[in-house]
């Protein structure tokens, strides 16, 4: 076999191997250890939250008062969320639990960028002088939109950020079915009103997600758009 041959064998041994069914994925500790070192000096990061209407010239309404959370972006967070999306495509049940498994999901990655962000340097998490319990200072950022349903990260370290946005609304009340009258009723018959018996459990609500990935660069200015055309998922939420 000729040198070039040899060569040619080994990268695709290699692939084969990277690529193998039963191959590995790289310790996500280690990927976000990765992404928290990695991220640098501070940008600014603005959004627009907003309900397009049905017109092509109708005006955008916007959602104020919601929440808009920024995460380090891990390839393998955006992975399991858009798994958890998926899997509420194969039964009732799993379509039910998809958007209560992913904020539990998120709240899990929350607690593990706290316990590694504590080992970060103060030039990644922001301005040293500031007490660690600043808002300001977290490796996960919290906005709420305004009036005008627009949101502003100020100061946050440059580099790969992953947005998610959970809008919960009430579903629209069905009408109430009228009681039949009359002959419906029998003699004798105890009065059981002729109607159907309300379902027990709690109604659940609408929750609307949004899940983008956006890059900061130091001292520019990142911008990203929600709008009901671009959510990540619809689901149910008790």
């Amino acid at each position: 076999m000729t040198r070039m041959g040899l060569r040619l064998g080994l990268v695709l041994l290699v692939g084969l191997v990277l690529h193998a069914p039963g191959a590995r994925a790289e310790d996500p500790a280690v990927e976000l250890t990765r992404a928290l070192q990695g991220l640098g000096p501070p940008g600014l990061l603005w959004g627009r939250l907003a309900v397009e209407e049905e017109s092509p010239e109708g005006p955008t309404t916007p959602l104020a008062g919601v929440e808009v959370v920024a995460y380090p972006y891990i390839p393998s967070l955006a992975a399991d969320l858009a798994r958890i999306r998926e899997s509420a495509r194969g039964s009732g049940t799993e379509y039910e639990s998809a958007v209560a498994r992913l904020q539990e999901r998120l709240k899990a990655f929350e607690v593990q960028v706290t316990t590694l962000g504590s080992r970060t340097t103060p030039a990644v998490q922001g301005e040293a002088a500031r007490p660690a319990s600043d808002p300001d200072r977290a490796l996960v950022r919290r906005r709420t939109t305004d009036t005008s349903g627009i949101f502003v990260v100020e100061n946050l370290p440059s580099g790969e950020w992953l947005l998610v946005v959970v809008h919960v609304t009430p579903y629209s009340q069905p009408r109430e079915t009228p009681r039949p009258r009359g002959p419906f009723k029998k003699k004798g018959v105890g009065d059981l009103g002729g109607g159907f018996l309300s379902r027990p459990t709690t109604p659940a609500k609408e929750a609307e997600v949004w899940v983008t990935r956006v890059r900061v660069a130091p001292g520019e200015r990142a911008r990203t758009l929600f709008t009901d055309r671009s959510r990540f998922m619809v689901g149910p939420l008790r």
